[in-house]
Parts: structure tokens; sequence; C-alpha cells
């Protein structure tokens, strides 16, 4: 008996520390290179979670979802975090939990091809063009952006946002919105794909503020320790190298 509990002690004292680290979900939409790229379990938002909580002693295990699905995971307590969390879809969709405030921001614009020469001034004139946007976006971005989109019969939201940029550089929609690091990625991997034309020129209109996104927790403990680490993370500057490394910076 003395033996087999010095060999149980044993067993628990050399455990590996990945073993005994408590695990934490993240549901992530599943299309969102290069904040979110599922392929090769990397992105932006995948960094800062890691990188901010596993120092910690966390063990974090990422989902991925159609972009809408990833808030009814968190709801119904599938996940312990959801990330693109900010304050209007929090009051749009009734949200509880515990909110990390604002970490990163989108900058989303409307791009249209050239060749079309919309003289867009306002986002009131996109009325009575066929756009495809990012799924939840209506109840993201502001209220003028909602009214521009409920009053549109031809606006539409699809998941997968390298088929916004494909239904652009085909001419099947007149106009997309969505984040320029995303434009430029996808525009970057179809032309590497080689069956559409994205050297056509484009146009950007920025009649959008720049939306900023967040982390929802379930444990007021588990956020309250990622938002040290974050903090920690911009002041030393590794904020900013995860941002670098795929093409992007910090704001």
């Amino acid at each position: 008996m003395f033996n087999k509990e010095i060999i149980l002690a044993c067993f628990l004292f050399c455990a590996p520390f990945h073993c005994l680290a408590e695990k934490i979900s993240v549901a992530f939409g599943n299309t969102l290179a290069p904040w979110v790229m599922s392929e090769s379990q990397s992105g932006i938002l995948l960094d800062i979670v890691k990188q901010a909580l596993e120092p910690l002693g966390y063990k974090v295990k990422p989902y991925y979802y159609p972009y809408a699905r990833r808030i009814n995971a968190f709801r119904q307590k599938e996940v312990d975090v959801v990330c693109d969390i900010n304050l209007a879809n929090i009051k749009h969709l009734s949200l509880r939990g515990h909110f990390s405030g604002e970490i990163y921001q989108y900058e989303n614009y409307f791009y249209a091809l050239s060749r079309n020469k919309f003289q867009f001034s306002s986002m009131d004139d996109l009325v009575g063009s066929s756009i495809v946007a990012w799924q939840g976006a209506m109840y993201s971005l502001d209220d003028k952006y909602e009214k521009m989109a409920t009053a549109n019969p031809f606006y539409m939201e699809i998941h997968n946002q390298k088929s916004q940029v494909k239904l652009l550089f085909n001419g099947r929609v007149d106009v997309i919105q969505l984040d320029k690091n995303i434009f430029e990625y996808y525009r970057l991997q179809i032309a590497k794909d080689g069956y559409i034309n994205v050297n056509q020129g484009v146009d950007k209109f920025a009649f959008l503020t720049p939306n900023p996104g967040g982390f929802m927790f379930h444990s007021q403990k588990v956020r309250d320790d990622f938002l040290t680490q974050v903090n920690k993370m911009i002041e030393s500057g590794q904020m900013h190298r995860i941002f670098q490394q795929y093409g992007g910076s910090y704001q």
C-alpha cells in the first residue's frame, strides 16, 4: 500500500502541466482570415487569446462556427468564450456575460468595381444597389447602416467572406462590405487560385467608422485574467507583433 501511495504521489507531481491546465473553449467564426484561419489553427484573434491565457496555465480550445452560430454556442454554454462582440450586438442580442471591452477593431469599407462608375456620396445612396455583407453586420454596425440594410431589398449577408470577394470580381454583385484586411487577404488568395481576375480597378467608400471587437466570457475571473495579460501585451509591443505577423498593425 505504501509503495502504491508513493507511486501515485510521484505520478501526480510529475504529470505534465498541460494535463492539469483549465481548458477554455472559445467560439470563433470559421471564415475570417486573417483574423481567424481554422485550417491552419492560426490568425490574429486566436493568437491574442492563446498568448494572453496560456501563460497563466489555461489551455485554449478553439471551436469554429458559421459566424452567426457562434452566438448560439455561447448562449447554450457550449463554449466558455465568444469572439467579435461589441456593445451594439450585446444590446441587440441581449447577451449576458463578462465583456472584455474593445480589444481590436475592424475597418469596414464598401467596395465596388471601378468600371461601374458608382458615385455614392453617402450610405443612403446604396439603397437600390445589390450588396453582400458579412453575417451579422446589420446588428453589429451603427444605426445608419441598419436603416440602409433594412430599406434595401437587394441587401444580403453571408458567412463566407472569400465568396464575397469572388462575387464582386465576377460582377455578380454591385457592392460588398467588409474589413480591409479581410478584403486584401482574400484578393491575394483568389489571385493565387488563378480563376478570377482580381486586378480590376476597385473603388472604396468609407461610410463606416471602425467597428470595435472584443470577447465575452462566462467566467468573470477568466475575463479579468485575460484583460490583465492583454494590457501587458499592449505595453510590451507583443500585440503589435501579432498583427504585424499577418500584415497588419495594432491600433
